[in-house]
């Protein structure tokens, strides 16, 4: 009846399922993190290189500005003896007539106010002339900062390409050579940009000093200020829509979170129950053996304790396979932003196409198709880039779920691996 028993609780067994250890996986933290720290000290000196560059080209500003200023206080201390000159010669004119008894009131009438009024006029027009430098200062100085802005997105693009890497050496190692090289290559960027702004801004001086007057150039401001109105409403809308995005992201984050610890308080409720189960048949066993007068004690050092540690251990063990979903959690929702936050440039780039077409109608119309399709495509590609990050959530669950299901067969499967063994050693004596 003993033996039957014992024979009864083997047979219970040999339905648990087997887990394959997964846990051999080593993950390169420390070279992750090493190279991370070298993007941030990376991210360090870019950035400083940005804010003295962008105070070098403060400083280039001013010195045009300076040089226009000069020039116009020439011109118009040029203009003023010019004009001294002229009605010196003038008054020549007139003195000669007054001693000759000559009336030339006639020949004075309309001449003499023009060449009065003339410094004034030649002023104005000279400020006109001179008007441009400001436009082409702006679309310089624009041009410039956003290019060596935008270097800084180099930098910052090697976290991206960590994550990617989701842990593999062989992944990270090479984007360690391309920081120490990117340390070298982004500063140089902001040199031959800061190089180029200076060469634009040397000309620019040197078309205030001589620059003919193209009044009759009409620029069709409207039309530009139109576009750059139609830029910023751009803006506005894209900036809604990230902002609306962040908070479904944010949404679909603790989703995620909420099922993971549901799983997690499943798991351990099922682990508890099989536990429960195990040591019933464990205390059968003890009982018949107490009762037969078997001591069974040498079957029990070991297993016993170990039985008794196992909801601990698969739980500690099912808190590792679930460590991963942080970090796939992690990576999923800082590529979405990424990817999101970068829709804006998309907007910010046709304030670069209209500084570049210079007041040109027939360059500046196009743009308007551009920025009326830009409103719907930029708030579409958003709304892709969240159903792509919630179809990676959807499959981060599922592999959660994999997770707590393989540690719960897991605990079956070792349990009831003790629980045999214990029976198998009574069986035996």
């Amino acid at each position: 009846m003993f033996v039957i028993l014992y024979s009864i609780v083997l047979f219970s067994l040999t339905n648990a399922g087997a887990l394959e250890d997964t846990e051999s996986k080593i993950t390169p933290y420390d070279l992750e993190d090493e190279v991370r720290a070298q993007v941030e000290e990376l991210e360090y000196i870019v950035r400083g290189v940005i804010r003295s560059s962008l105070r070098a080209i403060d400083d280039l500003v001013r010195e045009v500005y300076y040089s226009r200023d000069d020039s116009i206080t020439e011109a118009k201390l040029s203009i003023q003896q010019e004009y001294e000159t002229l009605n010196g010669q003038l008054t020549i004119i007139k003195d000669l007539a007054q001693s000759a008894g000559q009336n030339i009131d006639i020949c004075l009438e309309t001449n003499e106010p023009l060449l009065n009024q003339l410094p004034e006029n030649i002023s104005a027009s000279l400020h006109d002339c001179l008007a441009f430098a400001n436009k082409e200062l702006t679309i310089i100085q624009n041009d410039a900062i956003y290019r060596i802005d935008t270097t800084m997105n180099d930098a910052r693009r090697f976290y991206f390409e960590i994550d990617l890497c989701r842990g593999d050496f062989l992944c990270i190692s090479p984007i360690a050579t391309k920081i120490e090289l990117a340390i070298v290559e982004i500063p140089q960027k902001i040199g031959v940009e800061m190089q180029r702004a200076a060469d634009l801004y040397e000309d620019l001086k040197t078309n205030a000093g001589v620059f003919e007057n193209t009044q009759s150039k009409v620029a069709p401001y409207d039309l530009e200020d139109e576009v750059r109105d139609q830029v910023e409403a751009l803006e506005t809308t894209v900036r809604s829509a990230i902002s609306s995005s962040f908070r479904s992201l944010d949404n679909l984050v603790r989703e995620v979170y909420s099922f993971r610890d549901a799983s997690i308080t499943e798991a351990n409720l099922s682990i508890q129950q099989e536990y429960e189960t195990l040591d019933g048949q464990l205390t059968t066993i003890k009982d018949l053996a107490q009762a037969a007068g078997q001591d069974i004690n040498i079957c029990l050092e070991t297993n016993e304790p170990l039985l008794n540690q196992l909801p601990d251990n698969i739980i500690a063990s099912l808190r590792d396979c679930l460590a991963f979903a942080n970090q796939e959690l992690t990576i999923i929702l800082n590529d979405a932003r990424y990817r999101i936050d970068t829709t804006m440039n998309d907007a910010r780039v046709f304030y670069f196409q209209i500084d570049s077409c210079r007041g040109d109608f027939l360059c500046i119309s196009p743009i308007v198709t551009k920025i009326e399709l830009a409103m719907i495509e930029i708030p579409q590609k958003i709304g892709v880039e969240v159903e792509r990050a919630a179809d990676l959530y959807d499959d981060l669950k599922v592999s959660i779920g994999q997770c707590t299901d393989q540690k719960a067969a897991q605990f079956v499967t070792e349990g009831s691996l003790i629980l045999n063994d214990i029976a198998t050693c009574v069986n035996n004596m």
